[in-house]
């Protein structure tokens, strides 16, 4: 049972996104498009941020540690957007 049935009694509204839609198919074209990039750069500061993490003792190692949980949450937004808007 969904969370808007439970709460209100009712069903959810339909989705109004629909792919066929050239308006939409567009833009999710340049979601895609544009998170590309971002995937790669991200992937690249994830092993830097490692590599440092390894290095690091103390009080720096935690701080590495919080780096990379950042751009670990960082990447896995953007591969499920990516898988989202019909990415490779």
């Amino acid at each position: 049972m969904s969370w808007c049935r439970r709460l209100f009694g009712r069903r959810e509204a339909p989705r109004v996104a629909d792919v066929s839609d050239p308006a939409v198919a567009a833009a999710m074209r340049i979601m895609q498009a544009e998170s590309r990039p971002d995937l790669e750069r991200i992937s690249q500061e994830l092993i830097a941020a490692k590599m440092r993490h390894d290095a690091a003792t103390g009080a720096e190692r935690e701080a590495a540690l919080v780096e990379v949980g950042r751009l670990s949450f960082e990447k896995a937004v953007a591969e499920a957007a990516r898988r989202k808007f019909g990415g490779d």
